[in-house]
């Protein structure tokens, strides 16, 4: 979907910083969690006024990293944006303000029930696999959802990140995740926005300072090894 492009200079510095390619090079898979954000109709369906041109076609890849997870013990958490009345009402700012003019449209495709808002039917949502209800960019502020309180009840502390979009509530939630202790690594490739320019620059930002960046395959491979303790 996206062309990965991070700038060779804030390559560089992030990898001077954690004195190696990846500041996570082994990972407690039983403590670990992918966090599939937003991977819904309103964003994936071609049928979508606001639809992101590629995006079903990250289905398979966060489908893939999601049952590599759940073989090695991890978590599984489907993350739905969803605007309640309560919702709303709490968030002037957002929805009186700066989405002011689509707000109504906003409202309706994110209440619980419509098509917009449900799970795009490509993604392998399994029994075991969590859902996470949340009002935020971030599913991660206790304003937006109980994530935060699951995620430590369950002790996991490790986070793979995919979904939509990069910039605003993957990259919303992958800041919120470093500051609170979580180790985030973000899926380059199961991440999309609505350019290779948002894409980059977010996943830029957050390889600089917050997380790993690695692409399916990779996540997969250390998620394999790290379960099979192998190096």
């Amino acid at each position: 979907m996206h062309t990965l492009s991070i700038d060779a200079v804030i390559a560089q510095r992030a990898r001077e910083r954690r004195g190696a390619d990846f500041a996570f090079e082994r990972i407690n898979c039983s403590r670990t969690a992918l966090l599939a954000i937003d991977a819904q109709n309103w964003v994936m369906d071609p049928e979508s006024p606001v639809y992101i041109p590629g995006a079903e076609t990250l289905a398979p890849r966060i489908n893939a990293v999601a049952q590599a997870l759940r073989t090695a013990g991890g978590q599984v958490i489907w993350v739905q944006m969803e605007a309640t009345s309560a919702a709303v009402a709490d968030w002037p700012v957002f929805y009186d303000a700066l989405v002011r003019a689509t707000r109504g449209a906003f409202i309706a495709a994110m209440s619980p029930g419509s098509r917009w808002h449900a799970l795009y039917p490509g993604l392998d949502v399994h029994a075991r696999d969590l859902v996470c209800r949340k009002t935020r960019y971030s599913c991660l502020l206790q304003c937006s959802s109980d994530l935060d309180l699951s995620l430590r009840n369950a002790s996991l502390d490790t986070l793979l990140i995919a979904g939509f979009a990069t910039n605003v509530c993957c990259e919303s939630t992958a800041r919120d995740a470093m500051m609170m202790g979580y180790k985030v690594i973000m899926l380059s490739d199961a991440c999309g926005s609505r350019s290779d320019w948002e894409h980059n620059a977010s996943l830029s930002n957050l390889l600089n300072m917050f997380a790993d960046v690695r692409d399916c395959a990779s996540a997969i491979g250390l998620v394999t090894a790290s379960s099979s303790g192998t190096s």
